[in-house]
């Protein structure tokens, strides 16, 4: 999961360049478009498939139902979030803008990387059944 935000992350340093490019041209050239979009297809297949498995795996039996629906939420939450994110698109430069995001994004990759011991501990990866 944290690979994947930290694609996310990439994605959108991809964009900084057509940003500056169009603050001068007002063309850009839709490879940037095509190979943002790409990257950040790579991300979503790295966190959504792995955040799916990893609910049904530390939730109990009892309640795996409730935590699939809390994942979604999150999802919500997270869409939510982007769109409040989305009103900065105007109020500042766009190279800023990606630089934010960018920003963000690499913090939420880094914090995966951080809980991944803890992660590891609370799942019992490693020892034998």
């Amino acid at each position: 999961m944290g690979i994947g935000c930290i694609l996310l992350a990439a994605a959108f340093l991809i964009l900084i360049p057509p940003a500056r490019e169009l603050a001068v041209i007002p063309r850009a050239s839709l490879w940037w478009l095509a190979a943002c979009t790409f990257v950040l297809t790579l991300g979503e297949v790295y966190l959504s498939p792995i955040g799916l498995s990893l609910v049904t795996r530390i939730a109990p039996a009892r309640i795996v139902s409730m935590m699939m629906g809390v994942w979604f939420l999150s999802s919500f939450f997270g869409n939510y979030l982007s769109g409040y994110l989305g009103t900065f698109w105007g109020k500042m430069p766009r190279e800023s803008f990606f630089l934010l995001m960018f920003a963000l994004s690499f913090a939420a990759g880094l914090a995966f990387f951080a809980l991944l011991t803890p992660l590891k501990k609370a799942i019992g990866y490693g020892k034998q059944a």
